[in-house]
């Protein structure tokens, strides 16, 4: 990259894609998975997870090359039934190993009602609502849980001391237009918002951490001191229980039901990484397509009119989301004000080609 060259803030997004492709085969990753990864990451920047797009190509970078991601592998099933699956992702990128569980999904969803594949030892998944729409298109409903035991971010409600990670979940149901998408971490913040907040020196928007007393705080300064503070779980400073349980949830749903848990790391077992729990659930055999997409409607216009008519101004969750990729894929993605710095220090160190502005 010449030395007078900077990263644009707007960048098509076949272009980002490219630029993300050729920073991760740089890395030493194949093409083929080097795509997919491409792709998810854009998919992000596209529908808003700033946090989770291609900003986090700095990281797999590092992991790849330290091998925490692995660049080869094989996704191995360990069993399989007509509606469910185990799989281990080899340590493998994330997004690699979800698409793949997708596609697996979709193929056992044909003849059954439910269907629901546990997908351990993966590396980074990632921002969670990228591999859910292309579901819904197909008029199914989804869901997907992460959850890494080796994590230690977010401290239990009353406490100053991470235990556990942020433990995200995302749903996807379709309608008669966009889908619903949904898409959050279990904890008040994500580790990636608060690396951000390091970065710029601002505080968080509201105290989604903690210090090593317990005490509610905005600063992310406090993960860096010593002892060093947490992120608080959701729902904090208020009502963190409730958080909590959520992540009780997707653990016991993830690592617990995949083997892949804190027994494994007690035990010394191979790189756990993150496991997920991906349910896909076809309406036809409830009450049928037609009618879940009618009572959806429905759902959606009664949250979205007051009882006079009038619009009630509710933004249904997804909503802003593909609204913003379609303005993006019209106009290039606008890069959050802290990457381009990021990703042009990237395409040096690798001596990549950047994108060119629109």
């Amino acid at each position: 990259m010449p030395d007078d060259e900077r990263f644009p803030s707007r960048v098509p997004a076949k272009a980002l894609h490219a630029f993300a492709g050729r920073a991760l085969v740089a890395a030493g990753l194949g093409t083929t998975h080097a795509d997919e990864v491409a792709t998810t990451l854009v998919d992000a920047d596209l529908l808003g997870y700033t946090t989770h797009g291609v900003g986090l190509l700095p990281m797999y970078v590092r992991q790849l090359r330290s091998g925490q991601m692995r660049s080869q592998g094989t996704i191995e099933v360990l069993r399989q039934g007509h509606a469910h699956a185990l799989l281990d992702g080899s340590m493998l990128p994330g997004p690699v190993v979800l698409r793949h569980a997708v596609r697996l999904a979709l193929e056992l969803a044909a003849d059954e009602p439910v269907v629901t594949i546990v997908i351990r030892r993966t590396a980074n998944t990632a921002c969670l609502a990228t591999y859910l729409p292309c579901i819904a298109q197909r008029g199914l409903i989804s869901s997907l849980q992460v959850g890494n035991p080796d994590n230690r971010a977010v401290a239990p409600p009353g406490t100053g001391r991470a235990a556990y990670g942020t433990d995200p979940i995302a749903f996807c149901a379709p309608t008669r237009g966009d889908p619903v998408l949904i898409d959050f971490a279990t904890s008040a913040t994500t580790n990636r918002m608060t690396e951000r907040a390091r970065r710029s020196g601002e505080p968080l928007p509201f105290e989604a951490l903690v210090d090593a007393a317990g005490r509610p705080c905005a600063d992310a300064a406090v993960l860096d001191a010593e002892p060093p503070g947490a992120l608080a779980p959701l729902g904090a400073p208020h009502a963190p229980h409730k958080g909590f349980a959520l992540a009780m949830w997707v653990e016991l749903l993830t690592g617990c039901l995949g083997g892949a848990g804190r027994l494994a790391l007690h035990r010394h077992e191979p790189a756990v990484g993150s496991t997920s729990l991906l349910q896909v659930i076809d309406p036809e055999f409830f009450a049928g397509r037609e009618r879940f997409l009618d009572e959806a409607q429905t759902l959606m216009d009664s949250l979205q009119r007051l009882p006079n008519g009038e619009a009630s101004g509710a933004r249904l969750p997804g909503q802003r989301a593909f609204a913003r990729r379609r303005e993006q894929l019209a106009s290039g993605i606008e890069l959050h004000p802290d990457l381009p710095p990021l990703l042009e220090s990237l395409a040096r160190q690798l001596d990549v080609e950047p994108p060119t502005a629109r």
